[in-house]
């Protein structure tokens, strides 16, 4: 080596691992931001491996994984976090939804009551600590949880402003009306089924095959449940967990057809005919 060369081992380490950090972040929120979840993971899971401390990229993670649906996984970000930052008053926001969705009640509770003491700034993270404490009150059935759910609509009533109830009238009328929309093979498969259409689940419904369900599902099996492979013999629709555009018929409508051909996929993954038209 001349001694115009730098040791190839110690040239711009520093710099380079600090510039590949923040690219690293950038790229991850953009992909969220974006609608890209999965990518942000990814990048924040990649700046874990080489330090699981990170602070930035913990909280990128809870987010992406919140956003795929993956809770505990979000859960597994949002720990340490607090463990780092206890006043993070939106990491315990999140925290207390991802508790509510996997039906920790006692958890959820425990998360959203401490985001409100620590007073957040973001009036989303306080509008979701009063939704889930809405929400629990609901599954508890304690008469003021439409208190806690008014509260969340004033502090965010882009997310969590509640729709019009519409008469359970309305939602019988619809039901067959969403039934006719379906891809004709779903058709005939839910005409086997019977449906009950309920206001929202209770708690012993949450549960599938020994995992637990969240609070927030539009619709259920119900017990008995059957293999994996063939399809329930009934299962309920809740209409409060149901987000139409409007109660008018055709938003009900659609609603509903959103729900089954979600829920059918837990059955005929595979079988892509059932969703095609025919």
């Amino acid at each position: 080596m001349s001694g115009d060369e730098l040791p190839p081992a110690t040239w711009g380490a520093g710099v380079d691992a600090e510039a590949m950090s923040r690219l690293r972040l950038d790229k991850g929120r953009e992909a969220l931001e974006q609608g890209d979840p999965g990518l942000a993971l990814v990048e924040a899971e990649e700046l874990l491996d080489g330090d699981p401390a990170h602070e930035e990229a913990l909280w990128l993670a809870a987010e992406a994984a919140f956003e795929l649906g993956a809770n505990f996984t979000a859960v597994a970000a949002l720990e340490p976090l607090l463990a780092q930052r206890p006043m993070a008053a939106e990491a315990w926001s999140l925290l207390s939804r991802c508790r509510l969705e996997g039906m920790e009640l006692e958890e959820a509770e425990q998360a959203a009551r401490r985001c409100l003491a620590l007073s957040p700034e973001r009036a989303h993270d306080e509008g979701q600590a009063w939704f889930v404490l809405g929400i629990i009150g609901r599954q508890r059935g304690e008469p003021d949880f439409k208190e806690a759910l008014r509260r969340a609509a004033d502090r965010d009533p882009g997310c969590f402003a509640p729709r019009q109830p519409s008469d359970p009238a309305a939602w019988r009328a619809a039901l067959p009306k969403a039934l006719l929309r379906l891809p004709p093979s779903l058709r005939s498969l839910f005409a086997s089924i019977s449906i009950e259409l309920r206001s929202f689940p209770a708690n012993d419904d949450l549960e599938l095959r020994g995992v637990p369900l969240s609070p927030l599902v539009p619709c259920q099996m119900l017990a008995p449940h059957p293999p994996p492979e063939l399809p329930p013999a009934r299962i309920a629709l809740y209409t409060d967990n149901l987000h139409p555009d409007s109660p008018e018929d055709e938003d009900l409508a659609r609603s509903i057809v959103w729900a089954l051909s979600d829920l059918a996929g837990l059955w005929a993954p595979l079988d892509l005919d059932l969703f095609s038209e025919e």
